[in-house]
Order: C-alpha cells, then structure tokens, then sequence
C-alpha cells in the first residue's frame, strides 16, 4: 500500500526463459537447454544455432511462416520448414529425411516468474503420421517446471494421453489462435506488434547500419499525422492533470483504507480475546467433563467389585447352607441320632421311675418314722407281717404279744424293703450317671458331625492310635485311617442302607498294604 502524499507505482512482473526443450528437432533427439540470464550462440555453419532460434520463435509466435530469417542473404531464403525440422531434413538424394515413418516432436519453452516465484512452461506437441500427411500442432501451457512434464514414455516421445504433469494428463489447444491469446496473456498481455518483432530480432546476420535495422525491423512502417498528434499530446495533457487529481483521490482512499485496515486489525484482536476466553472456558468444562467421567468411571469399577464380592458371599452362603442341609440330613439319619432319640425316651423313663420311686421313698419314710416309733416302745425280732395285721395294731382285736409280733415282723419288713430301696436309689442313680456320662458323649459326636468330623468308639481310637505308634517306632510313613472315613455315600436314601450293611465293619482300620 502506498504512503498518503506518494504515487503508486506499477510492479513489473518480469517472465524470464530458463530451458528449451527439444525431441526431435530437426538434429535434437531430445535435449534440454539450460539459461540463466542472457547467453549466446556461437558455432560453426549447420551446428544448429538458427535451429535453436527457430524452435523458440515457433512457441512465442505459434508461427512458422518467418522460419530461419538469420540465415537469409540478400533476395535468397532459406527453404527449411516445420516438417523439415520434424523429420530432419538431410538434402541428400533418395533419404531426404533422416526420420521415417511416424514422428512426435515436442519443443517447450520453460519461464521463471520473478513476482511470484514459480515456473511455468509453454509448449508445442507435432504429429507427423507419414511424410506425405499433413503436421498436426496441439499447443499446451502447464504451470510448472519443464522436469515435471512426462515428454518420454518407454524411451519414446509421450501420446497424447501420456503426457502428464505431476500425473495429471495435460490439455491442448487445437488451434493457432487460441494458442497464440493464451500465451500472449500468459507472458503478461503483451502487445500484438511483439509477434511481429520476434522473428525480425532472433536474425543474427551483420548488422552495418543500426538506425536502419531498427526502422525496417523493428519499428512498425507508420505514416505520422500531425494533426492527430497534436490532438493527442492535448489530450495526454488533459490526461495527466485527470490523473493528478486521480492520484490524490487514491491517496485519500488509502489513507481511509489504512484507517479501514487499523479498525479491522482491532475488530480481529477483539475477536479472537472473545475466541480465546471461550476456548479456555471449553477447555475448563472439557476437564470438568473428563474428571466426572473418571469419578464416574471409578464408582463404577468400584460397584462392578462389590457386585461381584456379594455374589461370591451369596455362593459362598449357599453353599455353606447346602454343607449345613447335609450335615442336618446326616445327623437325622445316623446311629448317633438314632441312639440319642433312643436314650432321651430310656432318660425320661428313668426319670418318671426315678420321680415315683422318691414319692415311695417319702411315703416308706413316713411309714418307717411311724414304724420306728413302735419299734422304740416295742423291742421284737422281725416277723413277716400282712397288710391287714399292721392295719390291725391300732385296733383292739388282737392282744399286746400279738402287736408286738406284728411290729417286729413290721420292723423287719420296713428294713427290708429301706434296704431294697435304697439299693434301687443306688442302681437308679448309676443308671442315670451313665446316661449322663452317654449324652455328653453323644454331643461330643453331634459337634464333631457338625464339624464334619466322625467319632469311633474308643476300642477303635486306641487300637489306631496303638498302630500309629507302632509304625512311627519303625519308621514306617504310612497313615493309619478309619475305613468310615474312606466311604463317602452322597446320596441320603442310601446312608442307612450301606451303614446296616457294615455295622461295625465301617470302624476296620485301613493301611498300606506295603507296610
């Protein structure tokens, strides 16, 4: 942008040739000519300078009408053409072309844009089916370095459908016109007197009169009207005071466009505080979002744990309540609980025995007070007496001998029958000691069979642990078992059946047969 107060000057846009490409040209099989900035031809008669020139004038002017105008002398021009080129021309009689059959040639011209510091490349693609059919020119622009065109396919000049660029297939103009508005607007617009200068500036034939070199070829041949002229001066004049007053509008305009820009500048730095803060603010709600998603993600593993832990318990409890049915079904069914029930009916027996026996006793003892007390009145030896004769010694039927001989008899029966009694007490209470002696050992069994653990009775005890002890002083390794261990009966129905069946046989003791 141009300062307030200063003119805006225009940017020259420099197009600068830095390779020609030839295949088949005339002697070029296929070669690529590099330039950098101005360069010159030298060389002897026919090495090939003015076929050089001809192949760059045939790509600027997309002509071949002003072939080989640096090797004309005097009246007398040169006879090459395009298909002499094409085919290489040789002027020996019976070959006249050096190339037979069907022939591609290709010449490309590669620029360099200084302004915007790119390549590109304009080209010409010529078929000659046979010598006899006419050349057909498809013209082609490509915007990029002539390196990345594929001009060689299988060691031969590309179709039209190989010809690619970056492995894009290229497009051609199929006409001399619309080549010729195409690169003229590519090389910058330039002006239709250029198409005719260019085959006039590439003669390189002795130049002995500049002036006259420039007026016949390179300055258009123009009568001057001077009225028109002075008509245009009048106007350039015009023009220039229009163009001040345009310039100093255009500074004014860049001054508000400067002004424009700050505002914009400003409007931008607003905008992206506003874009920054509500990025931030979306960065605080994405961590927000992130940390509720890891709580979320821990309370979840952490129920997935308890869940699991519950329903370990849950198995757990069952199966401890399925091992506590079996123990109960075990219990139920057993000998011990058999014999248990059979002892608690014996116990109650013995006890109602046990509650008469003592109301006896306190009626015998009552009888034996009274008895007693006769005896201390009445001393006789003991003589059996009847029911009916001690009921009859408080009557007066009978005399004192006869009472005396029924209170003897009755002292003797009363210390018979006390000492009956006492030996019942006696025998009542061992009873009743090894019954107590039974139930305590009873549930020991019962804990141990909730334990899962079996009793044996005592012969079976001593006699393992006697073997035991035995094989241990031999140094024998060889464990001693109970063969009820060994038998296992899952199934309840079948319990009582194979116990009757062993009885005692299931308390055998079981070792090794080596030992």
């Amino acid at each position: 942008m141009a300062e307030e107060g200063k003119s805006v000057q225009t940017v020259q846009t420099m197009k600068k040739l830095t390779k020609i490409k030839l295949i088949n040209w005339h002697y070029f099989q296929n070669e690529t000519i590099d330039i950098d900035g101005s360069f010159l031809l030298s060389g002897e008669n026919a090495s090939g300078k003015s076929t050089i020139l001809d192949a760059i004038q045939l790509v600027l002017t997309t002509s071949t009408k002003s072939f080989n105008l640096a090797t004309t002398v005097g009246e007398k021009r040169s006879k090459r053409n395009l298909k002499g080129y094409v085919r290489c021309k040789t002027g020996e009689e019976g070959n006249a072309y050096y190339r037979t059959g069907s022939v591609i040639s290709y010449v490309a011209l590669e620029f360099y844009e200084e302004s915007k510091d790119r390549f590109f490349t304009l080209g010409v693609k010529i078929d000659s089916p046979d010598v006899e059919s006419e050349l057909k020119k498809k013209w082609f622009k490509v915007e990029a370095p002539i390196d990345a065109i594929s001009f060689i396919v299988g060691n031969k000049p590309a179709l039209d459908e190989q010809l690619t660029v970056n492995g894009k297939r290229i497009s051609f103009m199929l006409t001399t016109s619309e080549a010729k508005n195409q690169f003229r607007a590519r090389l910058g617009h330039l002006d239709e007197n250029f198409f005719e200068m260019i085959p006039k500036s590439i003669a390189f034939k002795p130049m002995d009169n500049v002036k006259s070199f420039i007026n016949k070829f390179i300055l258009p041949e123009k009568k001057i009207d001077v009225d028109t002229l002075r008509e245009n001066i009048r106007n350039l004049r015009e023009m220039q005071t229009i163009l001040a007053e345009v310039r100093k509008q255009i500074d004014q305009l860049h001054a508000i466009l400067s002004k424009y820009d700050e505002l914009k500048e400003n409007d931008k730095d607003i905008l992206i505080i506003d874009i920054l803060l509500k990025l931030a603010s979306l960065a605080d709600k994405e961590q927000k979002i992130e940390s509720a998603i890891e709580h979320k993600t821990r309370k979840e593993s952490a129920l997935l744990r308890k869940n699991h832990e519950i329903e370990e318990a849950e198995q757990s409890l069952k199966s401890i309540e399925n091992k506590y049915n079996e123990i109960q079904v075990s219990i139920k069914t057993s000998d011990c609980a058999m014999l248990i029930s059979k002892l608690q009916n014996e116990l109650m027996i013995i006890g109602d025995k046990e509650k008469s026996l003592k109301e006896k006793m306190v009626g015998l003892s009552a009888q034996l007070v009274k008895a007693e007390s006769a005896v201390r009145a009445i001393d006789s030896e003991d003589v059996p007496v009847s029911a009916l004769e001690i009921r009859s010694i408080s009557g007066t039927d009978i005399d004192d001998e006869r009472k005396t001989d029924i209170v003897v008899k009755l002292r003797g029966t009363v210390s018979r029958e006390k000492k009956t009694a006492y030996e019942e007490q006696s025998d009542c209470s061992k009873k009743l000691h090894e019954c107590t002696d039974k139930i305590i050992q009873l549930k020991k069994e019962v804990d141990l069979l909730k334990k899962n653990q079996m009793s044996y009775p005592a012969y079976t005890v001593r006699l393992q642990k006697l073997i035991a002890d035995e094989l241990a002083n031999r140094r024998i390794d060889s464990e001693v078992r109970v063969f009820a261990d060994l038998l296992e009966v899952t199934e309840p129905e079948w319990q009582d059946a194979v116990e009757g069946y062993l009885n005692t046989q299931r308390f055998n003791l079981i070792v090794n047969p080596d030992v």
